[in-house]
Parts: structure tokens; sequence; C-alpha cells
């Protein structure tokens, strides 16, 4: 019994002991209770930027100009818009019966992007938009969407757009970037074409403006 109340004794001493280290390390650190939520502080900052890329629609070259833009979170996350459109207008034979069709079109949606080591000179982002998109084939060339006779197909789609680029820093307010990304693009249908034309890489240089 004198031996249980030794053990005990110790065991209540060690508990106190412990409970002191504790309590004098936290006065020292003058730090509260780390938890997932809750005592973050949080920045917030914005850019916008401006695109031209280079691409493929099945097997023939495309400009793509776009532009991006949404609210910065730490310096380290992105969230916002984005979207391309045709720059160039490429041109295919045999279309559904017609000697020449152009295509024209775009897509767009919500923007996901970390930014990997922002405050550094040199750094990188991996941006993702997820949205939708609609490609067209016309018989001329006519911005004009609404001419329903001048156009032989269209189809709308959705598309998931994932991407890695290389950053530098050259001012506070002022960034350019070099990228690579991949469209995907599974249920594009559109007439004479083969199937997941728009399936492919795109590289792309970008000039970013704002309060990063």
């Amino acid at each position: 019994m004198i031996k249980v109340n030794h053990l005990s004794i110790l065991f209540l001493l060690l508990i106190s002991l412990s409970s002191n280290f504790i309590v004098a390390q936290e006065a020292k650190d003058g730090s509260e209770i780390q938890t997932l939520f809750g005592n973050k502080k949080y920045t917030f900052g914005g850019m916008g930027a401006l695109q031209v890329g280079f691409s493929k629609f099945n097997k023939t070259d495309a400009v793509l100009v776009g532009g991006r833009g949404g609210v910065i979170i730490n310096h380290n996350l992105v969230l916002g818009l984005a979207g391309w459109g045709f720059a160039n207008v490429p041109k295919f034979s045999n279309i559904d019966g017609n000697t020449i069709a152009y295509l024209e079109g775009g897509y767009g949606g919500f923007l996901i992007e970390p930014i990997i080591m922002s405050k550094k000179i040199v750094h990188f982002s991996t941006p993702i938009i997820i949205g939708a998109g609609d490609l067209m084939y016309l018989k001329k060339i006519n911005r004009n969407v609404s001419d329903l006779a001048n156009m032989i197909d269209s189809d709308p789609f959705f598309i998931v757009e994932p991407g890695i680029e290389l950053e530098v820093n050259l001012f506070r307010f002022m960034r350019v970037a070099a990228g690579v990304s991949y469209h995907w693009s599974p249920n594009l249908n559109l007439v004479s074409t083969p199937a997941n034309p728009f399936n492919g890489l795109t590289t792309s240089i970008s000039l970013k403006f704002g309060k990063f």
C-alpha cells in the first residue's frame, strides 16, 4: 500500500510540474492556442491579367487572347474569373459539304490560382479554369453570331484547363508570366470534326497588374 501511495504522490508531482512548465512556457511565448480556424489574419489584394496563347484546334494553329482577374488572399491564392477567345480565324475545308469553314468562339469560367513563394522574384503559380464555352463553324468570317444563315454548326462545351506558370516580379504592381496549360473539353462535338478536337496544350504569355 505504501508503495502505491508513493507512486500516486510521484504521479501527482509530475502532473503539477508539467502543468507549471506549460503555463510558464505559454507566458514566455505570449502565444495562444493554435487552431485550424478562427485566429488567422487574412490579407486581400487583387489582380488583372492580359494574355496571349498559342494552341491548336483539330491540328490547326490557333492564337488565343484572353484575360483573367480576381481577389488575392494572403498573397498566395487567386479566386476569380478567366476567359479566352480566338484572335485568328482557323480555316477548315470540307466541313458539312462547304468548301471553306471558319472557326470562331471562346470560353471562360471560374479561376483558382495558387501562387507558390509569391514574394520571391521568380516563383510559380498553378492556375485552373473550370467553365464552359461555345465554338462554331461559319461559312464566312462574321462576328455577328446571330446570323444563323452564316452558321454551319455550333456546340457549347464544358472545359477544365489546369496549367503551370513561371512568374517574375518586375515591379510591386506588375508581373510577367510564361506558362503551359491543357484543355480538356470532352463533350465538344462539331460536324465533320474528329472527337476531342480542342484537347491539347496551350503555351501562353501574361502580363499581370495589381496589388499582390
